[in-house]
Order: C-alpha cells, then structure tokens, then sequence
C-alpha cells in the first residue's frame, strides 16, 4: 500500500506517519522584537521548526510548563532535541555556531568584532529600546526622567548603528551575519521606540532595515506574526513534493501538498487490471486504503472554523449537546467525511484520537476482529455499526498504543452541493450505535501522546 503522508503525528503509530512531524525544533515565540530577529535567522538558515506562540498578554511565560524551559519567562526560547536555549541573542550564536551559516569569515579579529556587536545589541539597543517603549506606552503614569533617559540611551546607540552602516553595507562589512538580523529586530520598530520622526536621524540604519525587510525570509517572518496557524514550507517527505504547513487551534500539525509519489508495486504484486494499485495481498487484514483521521480537539467550535473557513472544507454530520459541540465530520471530496475531530473530556489540546483503514466489505471488518484476537491484537469495541455515517467498525490498539479503526463504509458519497449538515443531539446519542452498543468511555479519554492522570486510570 502507498505511503501516507498525515499530520498531526501520532505517537509512534507507525514511522510512516510518526517520523514526518516528530523531532523538529520548537521555538517559543511572540510578535515582539527579540523572537522576530530569532525567527528572521529559522526562515534565512531553511531550519524546519514548530512555531510555539507565548501569549505574554494573558500571562502564558510564566506557566510553570515554559518556565521549566526559560526559567526568566521570556520569550524567546527553543528546544533543539535535547537542548535548550533561551535569550535571543543566545539562540542566534547557536545556530550560527551549529549550522556555520550568517557568521563572518574565520578568525580571531571576525570573532572578536561578532563577540563586540552581538553583545553591544543584547546589552544596549535591546534594554534601553524595550524601556524607552515600556515607559512611552504602558508606564502607569508619565515620568519625565525615565521617558528622557532612555528614549536618550536607545537614540546614542542606534546612532553608533547608523554610523557603522555609512562605511558598510552591512554591520561587519560586505557579509551579512547574525548582528544584521540582531539589530534588524529593534531598529524596525524605530517609531514606536523614538517617535513617528525617530527614522530622520538614522539613514543608514534606515536603508539596512528596509533592504533586510524586503528579503524573502523577512517577509515569511511577518506572515508568522500576522497568524498563529502559520509554520512554513518544507521541500518534501516521503512521497510528496513541497509542502505547507500549519496549526489548527489546538496545535495539530498539517500539511498541503500537491506535488505525489504515485505508489509504482513491485513486480509481484502488479494487479492484472491496471485501474488499482496493487493486486490483492490476501495476508492479514489487507486493508485497501486509508479512509479518514479522527483528531481530539479541547476547541471543537475553533476547529470547525479553521477547517471550514481557512481550508474549505463541508460538514456532513455534527454532534450537538446543550453543553456545546461534541463532534463534527468534514469532507474536502464527495466522500462523506475525510476527517473528524471529537472532543477531548481529558483537556489536552493536540492529540491524535485514531486513523482508519478500509476495507471491502462488511465479512472483512469481522474477519479483521478475528485476525486480531488469534494476534493478541487489543479490541477496543466493535465490530458494530456507527449510527453517525453509518460505518460499520472495528478499533484496535496498535503496539504504540494509537488507535486504529478498521472500517467499510459502504457507499456513503456526498453529491448535492446544497447538503444540509445532519445534527445529532444528546437524547439521540444515548441510545448507542446504530443496532444498541453503548460508545465506550475510552473513546472520550484514550488518545496519543498519553494525557497525564486521567489516562493512567485507563
């Protein structure tokens, strides 16, 4: 069976869909200046990452989770495997030094001149810059001496900047470095620093700016502020060309691709009618193909309108309580549903609840159940038919502890372009499944990763 490239990635499900989200670098960032010159250096340097967005304004820095990872409850902040670093002047010398990209040629008089901008940037422009702005904007009342001190401090230093730049296209000369993208991080926020006419006093510093504002990589990083769905490109995976990726609102990672891999079968399973893929296995279950995702959301309402408003895709059937929306089934084809997302009763965003596999008929889900109690293989529930879509259904553990449903829809196709959602309210959903079987507690809890607690009860 073809490769399926599928985000968000589950917890060790199997490498084919655990290995293309899992291990990236995660930065902790917000929309101000010091994760901006940070961000400026992921998207120049190519280095695939998980936007991580800080929330300062509702006080998310000084959640115990991101302290662990920066114990000042700053922002920026990344972890690369199994290393930390936080403090944005920090994390450019790492990469620089860890991928030999923005750095000026070696030698200890390049060094040196690094070492000196580098730290005039995070000790001078950045403190009195953010304080010049602290007490312009936000101080609780105007104090004529910390307003005069320090809007004086941030215009001396970004005059030394516009003076190194009259001699120089860039800060160290002909290269462009990490001090470019140090510097470039406050000194574009110049008006808001010093005034609507900060920007007259500093044309050089100005040109610098605008040039590196114009480079492709600055103007991702804008596309990164401006949303929170926002991850990048990335080249290619295993089967597909490049791809876009993105966040849902409970952090799920997604893919848009166009460019496939058609899935070419060996010699020995080339199938007599070319119109399929392969011949038919006839070894295990031999599902035939993949059918659907099922995500957990803690946001089904944000959920539904990412999904529909920001990727056009149509909800066929939705569970509605008097406590809000429980579930929702969407489709980007005239499939009746391609993806559904259910809600997560432990309260961890971002999991994954199960993929599922189809196959020919009705016999195979129940010879699926027989295969899988010969193997030892853990049935969840089923085999038994959904009320909602009406698919008949089997769910496993596979040994990674995801959930994998084994499923034949029938025929269920979606083709008047005016279908009008089905909704499910509580009373009907009490009554079960379709013939009677009561929905298992675990469908509402087990998930991957494992929630903390309440999973251990399982």
């Amino acid at each position: 069976m073809p490769r399926v490239s599928c985000c968000p990635a589950p917890n060790g499900l199997t490498r084919g869909l655990a290995t293309l989200c899992g291990g990236m670098l995660k930065f902790y960032y917000n929309a101000t200046p010091n994760p901006t010159k940070v961000a400026l250096f992921l998207e120049e340097a190519g280095i695939a990452y998980e936007p991580m967005p800080v929330d300062a304004r509702k006080g998310e820095q000084h959640k115990s989770e991101y302290v662990a990872i920066n114990p000042n409850a700053k922002v920026p902040a990344i972890v690369d495997g199994d290393v930390t670093v936080f403090d944005s002047n920090a994390i450019l010398l790492y990469l620089a030094e860890k991928t030999g990209k923005f750095l000026p040629p070696k030698g200890d008089k390049a060094r040196g001149e690094l070492l000196s901008w580098l730290m005039f940037v995070a000790s001078g422009v950045g403190p009195y810059s953010g304080q010049s702005v602290h007490f312009r904007q936000y101080a609780p009342e105007k104090i004529e001496y910390a307003l005069n001190r320090y809007a004086y401090e941030a215009q001396r230093h970004f005059s030394i900047l516009d003076a190194r730049l009259a001699e120089r296209k860039y800060l160290l000369g002909d290269v462009y470095t990490i001090i470019d993208m140090a510097a470039w991080g406050w000194a574009r926020i110049i008006p808001t620093v010093l005034g609507e006419s900060g920007w007259a006093k500093f044309p050089n510093l100005k040109r610098s700016v605008d040039e590196i504002s114009a480079r492709p990589a600055a103007q991702r990083v804008a596309a990164l502020k401006d949303t929170p769905h926002h991850v990048g490109w990335i080249d290619g995976d295993i089967g597909h060309g490049p791809a876009y990726r993105c966040r849902d609102p409970d952090g799920h990672l997604i893919e848009l691709y166009y460019e496939t891999e058609w899935y070419q079968p060996p010699a020995e399973l080339k199938p007599a009618l070319k119109n399929q893929a392969q011949k038919y296995p006839a070894r295990g279950i031999s599902v035939r193909r993949l059918d659907h995702l099922n995500f957990f959301a803690v946001d089904i309402p944000g959920a539904r309108r990412f999904f529909m408003d920001k990727l056009g895709m149509r909800m066929t059937e939705q569970i509605v309580f008097e406590a809000g929306e429980q579930a929702i089934w969407l489709t980007c084809t005239n499939k009746s549903y391609d993806l559904a997302i259910s809600l997560d009763h432990s309260g961890v965003p971002g999991r994954f609840h199960h993929v599922t596999f189809a196959v020919d008929s009705r016999e195979d889900v129940l010879r699926a159940a027989d295969i899988a109690l010969e193997n030892g293989v853990h049935i969840e529930t089923g085999p038994h038919k959904h009320a909602i879509q009406q698919t008949f259904f089997l769910y496993l553990y596979e040994p990674g502890g995801n959930r994998v449903e084994v499923a034949n829809a029938g025929a269920r196709l979606i083709l008047a372009p005016d279908w009008k959602t089905i909704v499910w309210n509580e009373a009907e959903r009490k009554k079960g499944q379709a013939w009677g079987l009561q929905t298992i507690e675990s469908f509402h809890t087990h998930g991957t990763p494992p929630a903390p607690r309440k999973e251990a009860a399982e």
